[in-house]
């Protein structure tokens, strides 16, 4: 377990010291030999064309368009002020509630009684 972890430290610290080189760092703390990668060559590409941008044909200047007149907005008539205080308003009078004429009483209902049933005497 403890070269793993001997391991595992040596590639945190690589890789919070070098970044993602961690190939680099591997090598230069444990002195372990990575091989390099060989990459092919790649046969030459043909020379692509040039690409010619044609030029956009100018724009005409526009012509200088004469001033437009300021309208002139008219004068609202003078509007009354607003009093800045509420005028209290007038008390409401109390509006006595009329007597409502004497309800007959009805009678209470009887329900009916729910007979007992005899207690049984046998076992408690």
């Amino acid at each position: 377990m403890a070269p793993y972890t001997t391991l595992l430290l040596s590639f945190l610290i690589a890789f919070s010291l070098f970044g993602k080189d961690i190939a680099f760092a591997a090598r230069h703390l444990l002195d372990i030999e990575v091989p390099k990668l060989e990459v092919p060559e790649f046969p030459h590409l043909p020379d692509l064309p040039k690409f010619e941008v044609p030029k956009l044909p100018q724009v005409p200047e526009l012509p200088d368009f004469p001033e437009v007149p300021k309208i002139e907005v008219p004068q609202l008539p003078h509007l009354p002020e607003v009093p800045k205080e509420v005028p209290h308003l007038p008390e409401v009078p109390k509006v006595e509630k009329p007597d409502l004429p004497h309800l007959p009483e009805f009678p209470k209902p009887t329900f009916p009684t729910i007979p007992t049933l005899p207690k049984f005497e046998g076992h408690p």
